[in-house]
C-alpha cells in the first residue's frame, strides 16, 4: 500500500514524538498512519485497544501492511501473543491486570478515544490509573502511546483531559492545572440541574470556555496531529438507482408541505405516519442496492447507513445470503 505524503508525514512525527495523539477526521488514514509509525517506531511490541468492529480491521491491516504476527483478543481467557495484540475496551478493561504483567514497552494505540474520556469510568480507570496519573494503570506499561479520534471531543472541553492532558500535563502546568477538576475550572463551566424532583440539583457540565486557549496548548504546544481532509483520495463517485414504490394519497398527504426539521422531528416518533413511510421507503431500495454493494465491495469495504432496524437486518440477510461477511452496528450495540 502506497501511503501519502501527509500519511507519512504523519507517522515520523508519531513515531519521534511520545504520547502524540492524532485527532485527524474519519477517512484521513489514521489506521495506516500508526501502523507505519509502529514500524518507525523499532519498538517489538504493540497493543491497540478498539471498537468491538474495528478489531478485525486492525489485525488484517497489521498482517497485510506490517507482516506482523498479530492476534485479536476477543476474549478473557484468550493469551496475549504477537508482535500486534489488538483488543477491545471492554476486554482490556477486564483484563488489565494481565495486560499489566505481561507488557513492558512498546505501543500502546486507543483507536477512537474518546470511549476512554470519562475519568471516572472503569475503562478510563484500568487505562489511566484510578486517579488518571497513570499509577497502575495499562498506559503506563508502554513506551508511547498514541490517542486516534475523529472526535475528540464528544460534548465539552473537558473531554480532552484524558486524551491530551494526561500525558502532557507539563503543558498546562502554567495555568495552574494540576488535575482533572483544575483542568474543568479552565476549560468549562457548569450549572446546577435537577433530573428527578425528589432528589436535590446537582452541578454539571453545561458548556466550554478558553477553547481557543485550549486549541493552541493541544495542538501548537503538544503537536496533536489534526487532518481535516485526505489529499490525494479519489473523487466522490454517485449512481442514482431508479426504486419502484407506491406511496398513498393519504401518506403523500402528509408529507407535503414538511420542512426538513418537522420531517426529522416525526422520523424519531416511531409511530408517526413519516416514520412508517421512511421504512417503506428504506425497503423498497434493498432490492436495487445489494447488487450495487456486490460490484463495489471487491475492490474495498462497504460503510451502508440505515434508519430502521428492519432495514440493516433485510440488507444483512440479503449479503450474508451473498457470502459477505456483515458487521451490523446500531444503538443496541455495547461500546467496547
Amino acid at each position: 500500500m502506497q501511503l501519502s505524503k501527509e500519511q507519512l508525514e504523519d507517522a515520523a512525527k508519531m513515531a519521534s514524538t511520545p504520547d502524540l495523539p492524532n485527532f485527524s477526521r474519519a477517512g484521513t488514514g489514521k489506521t495506516h498512519t500508526t501502523l507505519h509509525a509502529m514500524k518507525l517506531s523499532g519498538l517489538s511490541r504493540h497493543l491497540v485497544i478498539a471498537p468491538k468492529i474495528a478489531v478485525s480491521w486492525w489485525v488484517e491491516q497489521a498482517k497485510e501492511f506490517l507482516g506482523a504476527d498479530a492476534r485479536a483478543v476477543t476474549t478473557a481467557g484468550s493469551p496475549l501473543v504477537g508482535d500486534v495484540v489488538v483488543t477491545t475496551y471492554g476486554v482490556a478493561r477486564s483484563i488489565a491486570d494481565r495486560i499489566y504483567d505481561e507488557f513492558d514497552g512498546g505501543t500502546l494505540t486507543l483507536d477512537e478515544s474518546q470511549y476512554a474520556r470519562t475519568p471516572e469510568a472503569k475503562m478510563t480507570a484500568a487505562i489511566f490509573g484510578q486517579r488518571t496519573d497513570l499509577v497502575g494503570g495499562i498506559a503506563e506499561r508502554f513506551d508511547t502511546v498514541w490517542q486516534l479520534s475523529g472526535t475528540p471531543m464528544q460534548n465539552f472541553a473537558n473531554d480532552y483531559y484524558t486524551q491530551a492532558a494526561v500525558l502532557h500535563l507539563e503543558h498546562f502546568a502554567s495555568l495552574g492545572i494540576t488535575d482533572y477538576e483544575s483542568f474543568c475550572k479552565r476549560f468549562t463551566y457548569s450549572a446546577k440541574r435537577q433530573y428527578n424532583a425528589r432528589m436535590p440539583p446537582v452541578w454539571k457540565i453545561v458548556g466550554s470556555t478558553n477553547e481557543a486557549l485550549l486549541g493552541r496548548i493541544v495542538y501548537e504546544g503538544i503537536g496533536a496531529i489534526r487532518r481535516l481532509d485526505a489529499p490525494g483520495m479519489p473523487d466522490l463517485r454517485y449512481r442514482e438507482l431508479s426504486v419502484p414504490v407506491r406511496l398513498s394519497r393519504e401518506v403523500r398527504a402528509a408529507m407535503a408541505g414538511k420542512s426538513e426539521k418537522e420531517i426529522l422531528t416525526e422520523l424519531n416518533d416511531p409511530d408517526s405516519v413519516m416514520a412508517k413511510v421512511w421504512k417503506l421507503v428504506g425497503l423498497a431500495k434493498v432490492d436495487e442496492v445489494v447488487p450495487y454493494i456486490g460490484d463495489c465491495y471487491k475492490s474495498s469495504p462497504i460503510l451502508l447507513g440505515c434508519w430502521h432496524h428492519e432495514v440493516i437486518e433485510a440488507y444483512k440477510s440479503r449479503l450474508t445470503a451473498m457470502g459477505l461477511r456483515v458487521e451490523v452496528v446500531t444503538g443496541k450495540t455495547r461500546d467496547e
